[in-house]
């Protein structure tokens, strides 16, 4: 699977990361309109590598949903026009939420039920740095993934404590039936301590780091 992140590519600066121009976005009202089209991009792109794979080996997109997306009442339709268009499945698709929007934004919630009724991926993003509390959680059912923020993944192997962390959300969300997935994997050491504490999934530089589409061949 993968995760779309969004740059720009500006005519006189070169290739800018998010941290540069999504604050602008925000105060400028623009990022439901940003999200729509990385969701747009991403799933056509996801749908055009399924085509060509086996069943048994179809590629799973994240893409991230911001705030001003979560409260737009429209996103489940959205997310159904989008998967019609670009004819991708789904279960391919997991929309990403940060912990601290979710709980900012109760009253989404129920935008989030549709989309997991559709059959779409729900996944609580950069889990462990938000300001949510385990009462919370509980009003989650919807969501299928539990992301662990990769601030506590990356200093795994550096004390106890750090590990302490990790093992104690692995076995929360082991509880609640989610997929875990531990962020921001760069080394075997670290790796392995993620595998043997028991989550899902893992995504970082391990893998790969961010590269266009056009630099990845799945096949």
């Amino acid at each position: 699977g993968f995760e779309a992140l969004v740059r720009w590519r500006h005519p006189d600066r070169g290739l800018l990361g998010p941290g540069t121009f999504l604050p602008v976005a925000h105060d400028a009202g623009l990022m439901a309109k940003i999200g729509e089209l990385v969701l747009r991009e991403a799933c056509a792109q996801a749908a055009d590598w399924n085509r060509r794979l086996p069943p048994d080996r179809q590629i799973k997109i994240g893409v991230n949903v911001a705030e001003q997306q979560l409260v737009d009442s429209r996103l489940p339709a959205i997310v159904r026009e989008v998967l019609a268009w670009s004819r991708l499945e789904p279960e391919n698709l997991t929309l990403e939420i940060t912990e601290d929007v979710m709980v900012e934004h109760l009253s989404g919630l129920d935008c989030l039920r549709e989309l997991r009724a559709m059959g779409v991926q729900l996944a609580i993003d950069d889990f462990g740095t938000g300001q949510s509390s385990l009462s919370y959680i509980r009003q989650f059912d919807m969501v299928t993934h539990l992301k662990i923020d990769q601030s506590f993944v990356r200093e795994m192997n550096q004390g106890a404590a750090n590990r302490a962390i990790v093992e104690a959300i692995v076995t929360m969300a082991r509880a609640l039936d989610l997929q875990i997935v531990a962020e921001g994997v760069e080394t075997m050491e670290v790796f392995e301590l993620v595998r043997q504490l028991g989550c899902d999934e893992f995504q970082g530089f391990l893998l790969s780091p961010p590269a266009p589409a056009s630099e990845l061949e799945p096949m």
